[in-house]
Formats: structure tokens, sequence, C-alpha cells
């Protein structure tokens, strides 16, 4: 309670806190946070909802514990004035700690519906623990469809040269719709073969998965893998009630040594060479975690400088555009002239959803929502769900975990895609269904 009090506090402007002050402020938190997830028994500390936690924590506290492996090059990139970049450094700290503090008291904040809560079993689909037989689990075999689209796709691409290893050249090529809606459908697919295949079926498609995985990795795209490998281990977690152990350490892994080398990398490719030392390699794959920076501090620059909240315009704005605007394009168009459109101001595409929160309900939108996501994710982890509820409720986690570095914006689309296929698979079932009987 004490740090999201003095958050408030200095999200409004009452103090301002120098580089120093904020780097302690972030430690002290930071040893608060570690010593919780270790004592407290409230949190599922490998579950779907922790898999969004974690990543909060990761893109919030990038710098700080950037600073502790290479202070001087950290520095160097945090006090230059280009695009307002640690101007507003310690808000960005304060509003990432009032994020992760509001989590953390809805873990103990016990509600009216908790007290009569029982372990629940739906029988929907069958146990979401439990083995499907092949012939009639058709969310794995319609989730490896999914992956194998993407792998074909992206094998024959890479075996024919099509696909660039340096970054911006392989960004560039990766805009077209195909390759975007492709990706999209590998991410959703992963839920899919995840919340209802055998472990086994999960050792198989595994393989496959990897094709585009290493292809990605190779072009510099990190969280185009993260995303789906996070939302995984939790619905494992959750499912199986067991933590992946290997697969635990080779993320960490991955996020600690081999990410820091593919972000120092992206000029050049797949080409290794580089002149940094392990310590600033990883430093600076560190505070890419950290990328938001310049985009929330244009964002507090605006409130500061006598802007209003939007209060809920940033959402139901671009849900309009987004909607509505492939039938009148003007709405596009008037969406992205408006101050509503945050990307149309922004100097990188980067964001949070914290910024986006607090852009549009100050903190106390920041508070109540991640309270209320803390209290859904302790009753969603108290069930034992079924495949279908399994299904949605990795989905949800997945937006959220989509969110945290983005603007709402770009993660609406999901929600209509996601719900087409959903329901494709529905009528796909029925239909094979009808055929056997």
């Amino acid at each position: 309670m004490f740090y999201i009090f003095l958050s408030i506090l200095i999200l409004s402007s009452v103090i301002r806190l120098s580089l120093e002050q904020t780097l302690w402020f972030n430690y002290s938190f930071l040893f608060y946070f570690i010593i919780f997830l270790i004592f407290s028994k409230k949190v599922n500390h490998f579950g779907l909802g922790a898999m969004v936690l974690y990543y909060i924590a990761a893109i919030s506290f990038g710098y700080p514990i950037a600073f502790l492996i290479e202070p001087n090059i950290t520095s160097d990139r945090l006090i230059r004035s280009k695009n307002l970049y640690g101007v507003y450094f310690d808000k960005y700290i304060a509003l990432s700690i009032l994020a992760l503090s509001s989590y953390i008291l809805g873990q103990f904040v016990r509600i009216r519906s908790d007290r009569s809560l029982t372990k629940q079993v739906f029988n929907l689909q069958g146990n979401s623990g439990l083995e499907l037989d092949n012939s009639t689990n058709y969310y794995y075999q319609f989730g490896c469809t999914l992956i194998w689209l993407y792998s074909i796709y992206m094998g024959v691409s890479w075996i024919t040269g099509n696909i660039p290893t340096e970054y911006l050249s392989y960004k560039e090529w990766s805009g077209n719709q195909v390759q975007n809606y492709l990706k999209i459908f590998y991410w959703f697919g992963t839920i899919f073969v995840m919340s209802s295949a055998t472990k086994k079926q999960i050792i198989k498609i595994s393989f496959i998965f990897l094709i585009p995985t290493i292809i990605l990795l190779a072009t510099g795209n990190r969280n185009d893998v993260l995303y789906p490998v996070l939302i995984g281990i939790g619905i494992y977690v959750h499912r199986f009630k067991k933590v992946p152990i290997k697969l635990l350490i080779s993320t960490l892994i991955f996020l600690l040594f081999v990410s820091p080398i593919i972000a120092s990398t992206r000029s050049t490719g797949i080409n290794l060479e580089t002149d940094y030392s392990i310590a600033e390699l990883m430093a600076n794959g560190i505070m890419e975690l950290g990328g938001q920076i310049p985009s929330v501090s244009n964002m507090f620059s605006w409130i500061e400088n006598g802007e209003s909240f939007a209060f809920g315009g940033t959402y139901f704005f671009a849900t309009i555009a987004l909607f509505f605007g492939s039938i009148n394009p003007q709405l596009r168009e008037l969406y992205f002239l408006s101050r509503y459109s945050i990307e149309s101001r922004l100097p990188t595409l980067a964001f949070t959803m914290s910024a986006e929160l607090y852009y549009n309900f100050a903190s106390v939108g920041v508070i109540l929502f991640y309270f209320m996501i803390s209290s859904y994710v302790r009753r969603k982890d108290k069930l034992t769900l079924s495949t279908n509820d399994l299904v949605r409720y990795s989905f949800n986690m997945f937006l959220l975990l989509h969110l945290v570095r983005n603007q709402f914006y770009f993660s609406a689309i999901y929600i209509v895609l996601f719900y087409l296929l959903y329901f494709l698979e529905k009528q796909i079932r029925h239909f094979l269904t009808r055929s056997k009987n």
C-alpha cells in the first residue's frame, strides 16, 4: 500500500525524483516484489496470470536492472534528450510500480464470491487435464493446422531466399498481410494445442513449432516468439500442475543471453560478430525491454502541458475505426488525425497497457484495472477448467500479454480473429461429428 500511495504522489507531480532516487526507489520495490513472489502462497508462480505479471515486471524494470550490469552504457542512453527519453523516467517507474502493486493487492483482498468458491469441474468438453482421444480432439488438430501453415510459409520463404536476415529489411518484408495473419494463426494455434494436447502430442508439434521460431529469432524478432512460449508455459502449468523445468530454464537462458545477442546484431542479420562485451550485450538486450520509455514520456508530456485525460476515448474511437473503418474509410482517417490515436502522435510504435490506462483514467484507472485482473486470475486459477473455458481464458491472458507492450488499437483485431477461428473450429467439429454419426 505504501508504494501505491507514493506512486500516486509522483505521478501527480507533487514530487519528482532524480535518476539516483528513482533507481533506489525501484530497487527497494524490486526487492519487496521478489520476496513477495518467493514467500507468498497467494500467487500461482508459473500460471497464466504469472506470465503476464512477470512480463510487466520485465519491461518495467529493464533499465534499472541494466544499470546494475553496465551503468555507463545505460546512463548514456537514458539521459539523451531525443524523444524525451529520460525526462519522465521517474514517472515511468512509478506507473509500473503502481500497476504491479495493484496486482499484488488483488491477490490478498478476498471478495465475497471467493468465500463460497469451491473447486469445480465443468464437463463441456472434458477436463482440460484429460488426455482426449485423437479422433475427437479437434482443438489439437485445428491448432496443429494453424502452426503447420505458418511453418510451411516461413520455411519455404527462407529456403527460396525471400526472407531478408537484416532486421529493418525483414520488418518491411513482414508487412504483407499474408505473413501477418499466418503469424497470428501460429500464436493462436499454440493456445489450441496447449489447451488440449497430451504431453506426447505437445512434444511432437514442438518440432514443427521450432521452424518459424528459429527463423524469427534469426531475423531479430524476439517478441513474436516470446508471446506463444510464455502463454504455452502458463497453459502447461495450469493443466498438468507441473512446471516444465527444461523449458523454463531454456526461456531464461534465451532472455538473459540469446536475446541480447539477437538485439545487438539486428543491423547485421545473423552475422554474430560484435564489438560488445558480454556485459554490454546483456545490458543492451535488457534495455530493449524498456523501449517504451520514449513513447510513455511523450504521453506524460501531453498531460503535463495541459491536455485532459481521454476518459476511454482511445478505446472507444479505436474500436469504431477498426470495425467501421472498412465500411467508411473516413472514420479511420478521422481517428488517426485525432488525439485519441496514440500511435500517430508518438516517435515510436511501442507503448504500454499501463500508460494507456493512465492516459484515459489517470492513476485510478491503473489501480482498478490491475486489481480486477488480479482477482480474475485468482478466481480462474482455483478452477479446473474445461478445454473450452481454458482456451478462452488462455486467449484473454495472451491478449493481456500482448497489450503489456502495445496499444489497444493494435490488439483489438486479435479479438476478432481469435473468435472467428474459435467459432470456425466449432463448425468444423459439428460437421465432422455429424458426418461420423
